[in-house]
């Protein structure tokens, strides 16, 4: 079925490039209400070595316990984000709804599952979180469950597909798109475009 019968929305991630040689390319991908993620096409480069485009899709949420104010570096959650079969650890990418609309994506410092406590020492809420607000396991990029696409050396790799190449297994949960950057010289993700389905 064709994505113009299910479209919501669309948007596009522009150009990024690595940092640095193997540092991650990472595009964040926000949830939204009522619809699921469609990566419909994308273009990725690399350079001598094969890199590997991953596409990480939340495994479950809970949600915020005590209101968490903007600058916080912990957040008291009323369980394990995940699913179950793919538990939580620290180290994990997370992501948190914020209460002026935006998600925080960040890397968990420090998981306590016994006090629920997240810690995310190295990148502070950049807006405050109300009990309630939802907050996303992503896992991380190498995780086994994660689908993946292998880039060919010194090409741009370009696919589409209407309906979607790969998809969030739920509504309202967010994605991330990590490209490795393998190899001596600077790869480049040129575009992702994303699709929001209601179905």
């Amino acid at each position: 079925m064709g994505a113009n019968v299910l479209l919501v929305s669309s948007t596009q991630k522009g150009y990024l490039a690595g940092t640095a040689t193997a540092a991650l390319i990472v595009h964040n991908i926000n949830p939204r209400s009522g619809a699921r993620i469609s990566i419909r096409a994308f273009q990725a480069t690399c350079s001598e070595s094969v890199s590997t485009l991953y596409f990480q899709p939340a495994w479950g949420y809970t949600t915020v316990a005590t209101t968490a104010a903007s600058g916080a570096t912990s957040i008291t959650l009323s369980g394990a984000p995940d699913d179950g079969a793919h538990a939580f650890a620290s180290g994990d990418q997370f992501c948190l709804q914020l209460n002026d609309g935006t998600f925080h994506f960040a890397s968990a410092t420090n998981w306590n599952a016994t006090t629920n406590v997240l810690v995310c020492s190295s990148l502070a809420l950049t807006g405050s979180a109300t009990a309630g607000n939802r907050c996303w396991s992503l896992g991380i990029y190498t995780d086994a469950h994660v689908a993946r696409y292998r880039l060919t050396v010194s090409t741009a790799n370009t696919k589409e597909l209407d309906g979607g190449i790969i998809k969030a297994p739920t509504k309202f949960s967010p994605m991330m798109v990590t490209h490795d950057n393998v190899g001596s010289q600077v790869s480049a993700v040129q575009y992702i475009t994303v699709d929001y389905l209601a179905d």
